[in-house]
């Protein structure tokens, strides 16, 4: 629980001061991002300004275990990935293999502070771990999101915090948080991206042409979950907008999601069109992703995929913020229809909506989305 890391805080503020980095020796970053598939590809572009523009730092970026699979596909931009998973419910989602110990964590702690970092970056909001983390490395720097300065902070670690903005793309919000280190945010270089060498490319037409899709005809590709349901669109109308495809032989179309997802959304509903749920790794994921006309769903980690793996996204938006998470680029559009209640804990996995129905997911009608498509499909 969160307890621990004021523990752990209490302990590393009584520590002597780490031995200072070799002479001539290059400086060294520490990188934190603990959350999942969205903050991960949000937090890439940062990490690729930083070898661009400090191809001399030695930088180790921590990630949830979670998440390694994934970040291990940016490798090129950092120098070593070390997984850290903060005990809380919304990283680790309730998976005990994932977790780790308090006594693992120290030992994880004193290794890093061995690296003297000059610098400290943890991408999410301020919390007991990062402070942690800051008071347990003494950077020269801790460059973080927050409003402020966070209480108990080793008074030898200057900080620099960036407020959060809503309305600001959050890969460019990450980005900002190098201008202590002289590196200035370009929205130029917030673009998502996901590396997709040519063996994978090839797996995915092999993949496509076992699958039967026409490479000569569109292929749209539905992702009806993720991480709340209070973010889906009702399921029946993803059926309806299939349905409405295939009849009018507009799109090939293809689901995609976890087994979990499936069995939660269509416990016994048939699926028209080609069902990957569940049956696609993450690379293979994005590479059939670059192949297709486009991509429909909830503000979810395989939007963020999707677009980083270069396929236009159609989002369908309702208590999460569009202006801070939704694709940008004239090839990315959204929906939003109706603004989230009051009180609404949209970024809790635990929560459940205030209402007795979605009413902000339900105020996307089926023929807003069909209108909306026009752009992507004859």
């Amino acid at each position: 629980m969160i307890g621990r890391y004021h523990i752990l805080d209490a302990l590393a503020r009584r520590l002597p001061a780490p031995p200072p980095p070799s002479p001539g020796a290059p400086p060294n970053a520490v990188v934190f991002t603990p959350g999942h598939l969205g903050d991960i590809l949000h937090t890439a572009p940062m990490l690729r300004a930083l070898r661009e523009d400090r191809p001399d730092w030695h930088t180790t970026w921590l990630v949830g275990p979670w998440s390694l699979a994934l970040a291990k596909h940016f490798a090129s931009c950092v120098s070593e990935i070390v997984p850290f998973a903060p005990d809380h419910l919304s990283y680790h989602r309730g998976q005990s293999p994932l977790r780790q110990s308090a006594a693992a964590q120290w030992r994880l702690g004193l290794r890093l502070r061995c690296l003297a970092p000059a610098a400290f970056v943890s991408t999410a909001n301020e919390s007991p771990e990062a402070r942690w983390l800051a008071n347990m490395l003494r950077p020269s720097i801790w460059s973080g999101m927050g409003d402020r300065r966070p209480p108990r902070v080793h008074p030898s670690v200057q900080t620099h915090f960036t407020p959060y903005a809503k309305d600001v793309p959050e890969s460019l919000s990450k980005l900002a948080l190098l201008r202590p280190f002289g590196i200035e945010p370009e929205p130029a270089r917030a673009a998502l991206f996901f590396p997709l060498p040519p063996d994978l490319l090839r797996a995915a037409d092999a993949f496509l042409a076992a699958e039967a899709i026409d490479p000569a005809r569109p292929l749209v590709l539905l992702s009806p979950g993720s991480g709340w349901p209070g973010k889906n669109w009702p399921a029946d109308r993803y059926l309806a907008l299939a349905d409405a495809l295939l009849s009018a032989n507009r799109a090939q179309v293809a689901w995609l999601g976890t087994a979990a997802e499936a069995s939660a959304l269509f416990p016994s509903t048939p699926l028209p069109g080609k069902n990957w749920m569940g049956r696609l790794e993450l690379d293979l994921l994005a590479a059939v992703m670059s192949r297709a006309a486009l991509w429909i769903g909830n503000d979810s980690g395989p939007m963020h995929l999707a677009a980083a793996a270069g396929c236009p996204t159609l989002s369908l938006w309702g208590p999460t913020e569009p202006a801070k998470w939704a694709p940008s680029g004239p090839t990315h559009r959204h929906i939003r229809l109706h603004l989230r209640c009051p009180g609404c804990e949209y970024w809790n996995p635990a929560a459940r909506c205030l209402r007795p129905t979605h009413e902000c997911m339900e105020a996307i009608s089926l023929p807003a989305v069909l209108s909306a498509l026009a752009p992507y499909l004859p």
